[in-house]
């Protein structure tokens, strides 16, 4: 473990030593108004499938389960069965389904059940993302949000051409998404790739406008995570979550950092509750790099002990050469599908304050290995860089869901295929999307 006096040598607080050389610290005082999203609306499609590696629970036991159902509007038929051991599980579904419409999107797939017949988790969904620093500020977070707004139009072969993604073959059909940044104004331009430097007229404009939600003139950020924008009564009944779904399914955390929540009063306390209620609820979340370097004064217990599992505490600096091994037993689970293995890549890796193999619930997908030993740790240093968590609820189909990766540390890495095929599937699985 490392101590928290380690802490104080990260780049949040002495940045020169470990930035690309375009970072800069970035103090916010926030403050505006709150905004909500509107509903969302899409039509039906169709689809069919099998898949297996399906992640379990991060306790052992066994067992196995079957459903079936059908119904009108959106008919499905099919049956799903598993196992479970250990914290892994396999398991194929199969059905049909008719073609139809709702207000969440309407087709469902094959592995959809319930007494409705509809699934909950199908069709376009929305993404609210924060990137608010009043810590260490990463110039990555314009390519990080334009990335996502990229993953978001990747839905088939031709879609993901366009940016030279990989098509997600497992995933639901019309598992599109779309993007807002808490504390963009309206207006905001896209840049002109997920890699573009600062040095780009878009990016600048895209950073003088505010539209990275990052600074001092955005528009309450911390606002817009409330329990109107994070509704939880979609997640109710499935009939709640495909005819009055909330503005957001999902939210996802680039690079953020500082007490965001935790020095912004009676909202930011708001806020805290409004996002462990959304993701305890059934809704998913997605996070990279500084999402772990975020609110670590403790504060906010829920985030680091149930959501993150821990905070980041100590890095090598930028571009270090290092291997991703995804863990053998992982190597089938839908984030991981696909994805190289032995992945030799660079980053900023950071090491974590706690061993993630100790934290109940969590599941590490993949390791870190072949880096230099920061100080006081062993020679033979294995990190965690990709894990996942589960919620369990009280309603069935529903579970909330978190996917995390420490990589994104610099613009350049937003233009990795690999990379963003790992964020993709993330997402996707994280919003019960991918099969």
């Amino acid at each position: 473990m490392v101590s928290r006096t380690a802490s104080l040598l990260s780049c949040c607080f002495l940045f020169a030593a470990c930035s690309d050389g375009s970072d800069q610290l970035v103090l916010d005082a926030g403050g505006g108004q709150s905004t909500s999203g509107g509903p969302l609306s899409s039509s039906g499609g169709t689809g069919s499938g099998t898949s297996s590696g399906a992640v379990g629970s991060s306790s052992g036991g066994s067992g196995s389960t079957g459903s079936s159902g059908s119904g009108t509007g959106n008919s499905a038929s099919g049956s799903t069965s598993g196992s479970a051991s250990g914290g892994a599980t396999s398991g194929s579904t199969s059905g049909s389904s008719s073609s139809g419409s709702n207000s969440s999107g309407g087709g469902s797939d094959g592995g959809s059940s319930g007494s409705s017949g509809a699934d909950p988790y199908s069709g376009p969904f929305k993404v609210l993302v924060l990137s608010k620093t009043l810590g260490f500020h990463h110039d990555s977070i314009p390519g990080c949000q334009q990335m996502l707004r990229e993953l978001g139009r990747c839905v088939d072969e031709t879609s993901c051409a366009k940016t030279n993604d990989t098509f997600i073959s497992a995933a639901k059909p019309n598992s599109s998404f779309t993007v807002d940044v808490a504390g963009a104004p309206s207006g905001c331009p896209e840049l002109s790739s997920a890699t573009a430097p600062s040095s780009d007229p878009t990016y600048s404009t895209y950073v003088n406008m505010g539209c990275d939600g990052a600074g001092s003139n955005n528009n309450d950020p911390i606002g817009q995570f409330n329990s109107k924008n994070l509704d939880v009564n979609q997640f109710s009944s499935v009939t709640a979550a495909t005819t009055t779904p909330g503005p957001y399914q999902f939210i996802f955390f680039c690079s953020p950092t500082g007490t965001d929540f935790t020095s912004d009063g009676a909202t930011g306390m708001a806020g805290e509750t409004a996002v462990q209620n959304f993701i305890q609820a059934g809704a998913g979340y997605g996070g990279l790099h500084a999402a772990s370097d975020f609110e670590d004064s403790e504060m906010w217990q829920w985030y680091y002990n149930e959501l993150m599992g821990s905070w980041f505490a100590n890095h090598n600096n930028d571009g270090t050469p290092g291997t991703v091994n995804t863990v053998p037993m992982y190597m089938n689970h839908p984030v991981m599908r696909g994805i190289p293995n032995p992945w030799n890549t660079q980053d900023e890796w950071y090491l974590q304050n706690r061993e993630m193999n100790s934290v109940a619930g969590f599941q590490i997908l993949a390791t870190l290995s072949g880096v230099p030993a920061l100080t006081g740790e062993p020679a033979n240093d294995i990190r965690p860089i990709v894990w996942i968590k589960q919620f369990t609820t009280a309603t069935a189909p529903f579970e909330g869901r978190m996917f995390y990766t420490v990589r994104g540390h610099n613009i350049a890495r937003f233009g990795e295929v690999a990379f963003r095929q790992l964020i993709h599937q993330g997402i996707l699985w994280a919003a019960n999307r991918l099969n």
